[in-house]
């Protein structure tokens, strides 16, 4: 009887009820903003800018360019007193007269002793007095015309010239001042090629490419003047110490219309590029050293950890450069509490991340 019992509970039983997948909070990644949208104040500047200065020491006697001159190559910019290089100049030319002096007397020795010798009527120890004697003095008149080149050189260094066509663009030492070599005199910035130059916050850095076309309006021009076109051509690497921003320059299509100096606006059109995809930075997981997210498989639901390109770091998002599609569904939140293969239920947030972008 009791095992009759028994088996009628057994039968009754109900099967065990598998465990229900664990459910994630899952979403598509959003699609950046416009890359490189935005305005900014910036500044027309040369693209070559350089710093004059005297290659010798001395006091200016003259400068006749001034702030804002346009100069050709070869102009005369500034003098200091040639007085001690022509000095040296001159001690230098006579030092030459007569160490050549020396070496004919030296000429005459050695061939008189050479032929005497012939004849024994010398030794050989004069003879070999005579020939390196000869040797010294054309050794010193060597000396002595290299330190009259540089001298001569030296004597040219005391007049500042233009190495390029352009514009003096800073004025740092005035008549009377008494200089040091390589003390800066004036700023030439280069005819031709100008930049615009741009400062951009580090946030908002990685929205701005080479290449990227930008639109340039002058402060200078009338309202109804149409922008200049302008090309992003340098980002900096390394973010200011001081305004953490990062300097961008810009090459004007026509360099012509805009004077050194102009405030200018820019204002960035989009990437030509792919947009960029933006997630979640709770997201982020890693797969070793490397940057990942899990994705999840929409054949099976299960999780696949996959290794990403990051592009740039914000606050609350990550915008990726790469190792993502616009269709892959990605865990935002729980991350660390689940493993590879495994089948979940995916849920989609109840709020979007504000400012993350588009969705695809």
């Amino acid at each position: 009887m009791g095992s009759a019992v028994l088996l009628l509970a057994a039968c009754s039983r109900e099967a065990a009820t598998p465990a229900a997948d664990p459910t994630v909070l899952a979403d598509l990644p959003a699609t950046a903003a416009a890359a490189g949208g935005g305005t900014y104040a910036g500044e027309v500047r040369a693209r070559f800018e350089s710093v004059l200065s005297f290659r010798v020491d001395g006091k200016i006697l003259a400068r006749p360019a001034h702030l804002g001159d346009r100069v050709k190559a070869g102009q005369l910019l500034a003098q200091i007193d040639p007085g001690d290089s022509t000095a040296l100049a001159a001690a230098a030319r006579a030092g030459l007269v007569a160490a050549q002096s020396r070496l004919v007397l030296a000429v005459q020795q050695r061939d008189r002793n050479a032929a005497q010798l012939k004849d024994d009527l010398v030794s050989r120890a004069e003879a070999e007095q005579s020939d390196n004697a000869f040797t010294i003095a054309q050794a010193e008149v060597e000396q002595r015309r290299q330190e009259l080149a540089v001298a001569e050189h030296q004597a040219q260094y005391t007049e500042l010239r233009a190495d390029h066509d352009g514009y003096i663009s800073s004025e740092n030492a005035e008549v009377g001042t008494v200089v040091k070599t390589g003390q800066a005199v004036l700023g030439l910035a280069w005819a031709g090629e100008a930049d615009v130059t741009v400062d951009v916050p580090e946030n908002r850095i990685s929205q701005i490419t080479r290449g990227q076309v930008a639109a340039v309006t002058l402060a200078s021009a009338p309202a109804s003047a149409t922008p200049l076109r302008a090309q992003v051509r340098e980002i900096a690497e390394i973010a200011d110490p001081q305004s953490r921003t990062f300097r961008v320059k810009l090459a004007l299509a026509q360099p012509g219309q805009a004077r050194l100096g102009t405030t200018a606006t820019v204002r960035f059109a989009g990437s030509a590029g792919a947009p960029r995809l933006v997630i979640p930075a709770s997201a982020l997981f890693h797969d070793g050293t490397a940057t990942a997210v899990w994705v999840i498989n929409p054949s099976d639901n299960t999780l696949v950890l996959r290794r990403v390109d990051v592009a740039a770091y914000g606050a609350d998002i990550v915008t990726l450069a790469g190792g993502l599609a616009a269709t892959d569904r990605v865990v935002v939140q729980g991350v660390h509490a689940v493993n590879a293969g495994e089948r979940v239920r995916p849920v989609v947030p109840r709020a979007e991340s504000g400012g993350a972008g588009e969705r695809p």
